[in-house]
C-alpha cells in the first residue's frame, strides 16, 4: 500500500501541480481539499500518513484544523506539515505548536524532499513487510 497525502491548501494551482509532482513519483497515493471542513472530512474517509496543511484556509485557520485532527483518535497519528506563503527568502524550516512550517513560495524540489524524508519510514516499513509475507512459506497440513 502507497503512503497517502492529503493537501489541505485552498489555492488550486498550487494544490494540483504539487499534487501531480508527488503522483509522477509512482510513491503515493495523494488527494486534495481546498477547506478546512473539506480537508477534515477527507482525511476521516481517506485516513492519510501525511497531510500538508495550508495556515490560512477560507473557512478556518491550519491550526484550528490541526487540533480538531489531533483529537481525533483514527487520525492523531498522521503527520501534519504546515504551509505557508512565505517569501523565498524564508525557505528555513521553522516549527509551529510542534509541526513543521515550510513555504509555498520559492523551489519545490526541498519540499518535495522533505516530504519524501516524512515518509521515508513508512515506505520503508511496507517494503520490509511486502518481503516478509513473501519469504513466509505456506502453512503445512499436520
Amino acid at each position: 500500500m502507497k503512503p497517502r497525502i492529503l493537501i489541505i491548501d485552498d489555492e488550486p494551482g498550487f494544490a494540483t501541480l504539487l499534487k501531480r509532482l508527488l503522483e509522477d513519483l509512482e510513491l503515493y497515493e495523494v488527494r486534495i481539499a481546498t477547506t478546512g471542513r473539506e480537508g477534515l472530512a477527507a482525511a476521516r474517509d481517506f485516513r492519510p500518513h501525511l497531510i500538508l496543511l495550508d495556515m490560512l484556509l477560507p473557512d478556518m485557520n491550519g491550526g484550528e484544523v490541526s487540533q480538531m485532527l489531533a483529537a481525533d483518535s483514527a487520525l492523531r497519528d498522521a503527520r501534519i506539515v504546515f504551509l505557508t506563503a512565505l517569501s523565498a527568502r524564508q525557505q528555513t524550516l521553522r516549527y509551529v505548536g510542534g509541526r513543521p512550517l515550510l513555504a509555498k513560495s520559492g523551489k519545490i524540489d526541498p519540499l518535495l524532499a522533505f516530504i519524501r524524508d516524512q515518509l521515508e519510514g513508512h515506505i520503508a516499513q511496507n517494503a520490509r513487510a511486502r518481503r516478509t509475507v513473501k519469504a513466509d512459506p505456506e502453512p503445512r497440513p499436520s
